[in-house]
């Protein structure tokens, strides 16, 4: 990564949705310091609509400790006012910004002396530069206060909650159980305002923070903002499904399906006919247990009577999941 700043700049500016899901640049000559010790390097906008200053750590710039420091001091001072101040800038009144330090290995005794900033608005991160089919691109490695007050060297991932609007923090709850109890290699990681939904590397989903509210995005369908039980409840069969298709890609196509339809009883398609029903009998087994608990099921907003009636139309649902390949299922197949 190149060390002047206008070069590492011209790299990082057009690619802050990498750095964060949702960054986006406002203005770059934002200066809160009275000329004093310079601009920000940009005025962003973060998927919450809230402020974000965002300063370049470059080798013998001895001043970032003073402009970060002032940077939290003006947000401190004037951050909720920020949003009827610069209209254009969409900002949503009361959101808490934040001031946001990049840095490279080069400026790691920089990051260091960040440590004596005491702040719950400074963030740090770290780009680490690769190239992958002749381009240039780079990871972000976030940095912890406590790491960066240690050992800036020491970058080890750390961790960001997850920044789930209120209003959505039970839905978001009941899909990452689903997601755990489906299969013990369904990951669900990311970003402050972005996180994947994977199984052995196979992306199964996103969901991620916009004004909105929660999204949940899945490969080849329309995306959903998760409000409610039954959006969740949508979502999850979309990630079922694309759980099924990489789990067992030959399971229900119609190639195999016309096999069993036409009755050849070849050893070759008798095993895949087994394959298939051994997968919908697994699917189903998996999604029987995948089933809110009462407490769950109440802090979704559901009736009375409680989960049991749900629970067995989610046990219809993961039928109805499996059952809607294009293929019929096969006559021999026992029923629920």
């Amino acid at each position: 990564m190149p060390q002047v700043r206008e070069r590492l700049w011209a790299i990082v500016a057009p690619r802050l949705q990498v750095v964060e899901h949702g960054l986006e640049l406002i203005d770059e000559t934002f200066d809160c310091s009275n000329g004093q010790l310079g601009p920000v390097d940009c005025l962003a906008r973060d998927a919450l609509g809230a402020p974000v200053l965002v300063l370049l750590a470059v080798e013998g710039d001895m001043l970032l400790t003073a402009r970060a420091l002032g940077a939290i001091e003006f947000l401190d001072r004037v951050g909720n006012a920020l949003a009827a101040a610069i209209p254009e800038a969409r900002l949503v009144p009361g959101a808490r910004g934040r001031v946001l330090v990049i840095g490279t290995e080069a400026s790691t005794a920089l990051l260091h002396g960040l440590r004596r900033v005491n702040s719950s608005r400074l963030q740090t991160c770290m780009l680490e530069p690769f190239r992958l089919g002749g381009e240039e691109r780079f990871a972000v490695r976030w940095m912890s206060a406590q790491a960066a007050a240690e050992d800036p060297s020491q970058t080890a991932a750390a961790s960001e909650e997850f920044a789930v609007p209120e209003g959505h923090k039970a839905c978001w709850s009941a899909l990452q159980r689903i997601c755990e109890r489906l299969d013990p290699e369904v990951l669900v990681e990311g970003e402050r305002f972005a996180r994947r939904i994977t199984w052995r590397g196979h992306r199964l989903g996103e969901v991620v923070v916009r004004a909105e509210g929660l999204i949940g995005s899945a490969p080849g369908a329309e995306d959903v903002v998760l409000a409610e039980a039954r959006d969740v409840r949508g979502f999850a069969d979309r990630l079922l499904r694309g759980y099924l298709a990489v789990r067992e890609p030959g399971a229900g196509s119609p190639g195999a399906a016309a096999i069993v339809r036409e009755g050849h009883s070849s050893p070759s398609s008798a095993k895949r006919a087994e394959a298939r029903a051994a997968s919908q009998g697994s699917i189903r087994s998996t999604l029987a247990a995948a089933r809110l608990s009462p407490e769950e099921y109440s802090a979704l907003g559901g009736p009375d009577e409680g989960p049991a009636a749900v629970s067995a139309g989610a046990a219809d649902d993961v039928a109805r999941i499996v059952a809607a390949q294009e293929s019929p299922w096969p006559p021999t197949a026992a029923t629920d």
